[in-house]
This record gives C-alpha cells, structure tokens and sequence, in this order.
C-alpha cells in the first residue's frame, strides 16, 4: 500500500499488485485537493496509466464504431431509395407514434435543402424519429441552424451529422445569378442567405468553369456542402468538444435529384468509400 513521506502532499508507492494500484487511484482521486491529487496520479504505476489509455482507446473506437454504423445506415437506406424497396419497418403506424411519444432518439442528424425534392426521411428511407432534420435553403450555416445541431448532438448524444446539398440547387443557383449580375432590387431576407453562399463560390467565377455552366454548377454545389461542413466543425466551442472528445462525426454528401443517390464526399473516415 502506499506510504506517506509527512508532508501531506506527496505518495510514495512501491511495487504493488494490480489491484491495490486500483485502491491507490481511487484514495487519490477521492481525497487531495487539485495539486495533490495531480502528483499522486504521477506517482501511480506506469502500468496504471497504460491502463487509462487503452480504456480512453477503447472508447474512443467504440464511439467511432457507433458514427459509422450510423453511416453505414444511412447509405444503405439510399440504396434501398434508388432500387425502390423499402423497409416495411419504417413505414409510420400507431404504435411508432405511441413509442416515440415520449422522447426521442435520433440516430443521426441531417442539415439539408428545404427543397421538396429532398426529403431525407424518404432519401435514406428512415422512420419517425429516426433523423433530427434541419432544413434551410441551401444547406446554409447560420446561428439557428448552428444551434439546432448542439441541441441534438449535446441533449441526444447523436453522433453523426450529415451537411446534405443536391444537384441544381436553387440557392446555388440564384446566387450565381446574383455574382453575375448583381440585383438592386433583391430582399434582404433573400440577400442574407446569398451571402451566406457567395464566399464559398465566387473564387470558382474566376476559374475555366466560368465557360462550362454544368460544372460551374456542380462545382459550387459541392464548394457552398465543404463550407457548411467546416463552419459545423469549427464555428462552434460545443461542436468542436464533441468531435475532439465524444467523437461526433460531420460529413458532407450531395444527392442526386436525377438518380436518387447520395455521395458522401467529405470528411468519411479512414477506410470507408463511397
């Protein structure tokens, strides 16, 4: 067991089986006051501290697992979307209702186009409660939809979130318009979410895709999907916590509306392709 050296602020410990280590990190992180209890923890067994570790390891790749089976799900969900076969178990009932009445559990969180042709439940093919679903036009990035994906990643302990665009956006469009030929005119309701959109794209007007509309388009799509993706990573204190230590997953994907598919491209983790 450990001994004391008199001056009520150190341990000395000599070699001891595992399990008294287990009693000695339990006194010490019971009973010293902040200084003490940091040089009592620098004295435990180096085998203590390995031990820490692995655990902090384990958790860490348990969290991980959960992001991606969350992934997982919803790309297999698209998948069933595009070949038009749905999950039976998804479909809305009475009892679904009844159960999720009182409270809810999200396995994923979705900041998306308000678009009616991107419904998220029905593109990845998912029931009532399944998806926390923040729609805005152009999958933009502002205070509300910042805050909206804190609640639900913080209160839920949701693990992933999913900045969903799609092919021929509106808001993409509209603001292309706009860096071509300004509007005087333009609300500023509507003014608000252009410029959310305009840093993104408006170094792609001064590349060769200025001469190719389709790319143009396709590319800005994509560039206005990283931005939003990046603003959710780094724009927020409780966000960034969540990805460094709760592993919270932030990825960007763009659906099709010609083909019903969703291609994840941004921020997957190691050893998965879309």
């Amino acid at each position: 067991m450990p001994s004391h050296d008199g001056s009520g602020t150190h341990l000395r410990f000599a070699k001891f089986p595992k399990q008294a280590a287990k009693e000695c990190f339990k006194v010490a992180n019971a009973c010293f006051c902040t200084r003490q209890r940091r040089r009592a923890f620098a004295c435990l067994p180096k085998q203590m501290h390995s031990s820490r570790r692995h655990q902090n390891s384990n958790r860490k790749k348990e969290i991980m697992d959960t992001a991606k089976a969350a992934l997982k799900r919803l790309r297999d969900g698209n998948r069933r979307f595009v070949a038009d076969v749905r999950n039976p178990d998804n479909a809305s009932s009475h009892a679904r209702r009844s159960e999720i009445a009182a409270g809810q559990e999200p396995f994923a969180i979705i900041l998306g186009c308000s678009d009616s042709r991107v419904p998220a439940e029905l593109v990845f093919d998912q029931g009532l409660g399944d998806l926390f679903v923040i729609r805005v036009a152009g999958n933009i990035v502002a205070p509300s939809q910042v805050g909206s994906v804190e609640f639900a990643a913080d209160r839920y302990r949701t693990k992933l979130v999913v900045v969903l665009g799609h092919s021929q956006c509106g808001a993409i469009l509209a603001t292309l318009d706009e860096l071509k030929r300004p509007s005087e005119n333009q609300s500023r309701n509507l003014k608000s979410i252009v410029d959310r959109i305009r840093p993104s794209i408006e170094t792609l007007m001064e590349t060769e895709l200025k001469h190719d509309h389709d790319a143009l388009v396709h590319q800005s799509v994509r560039a206005n999907i990283r931005a939003s993706v990046n603003h959710l990573r780094h724009g927020s204190e409780i966000l960034e916590n969540l990805i460094q230590n709760e592993g919270l997953l932030v990825v960007g994907a763009e659906y099709s509306l010609e083909t019903g598919e969703v291609e994840f491209f941004d921020g997957l983790p190691a050893g998965i392709q879309d």
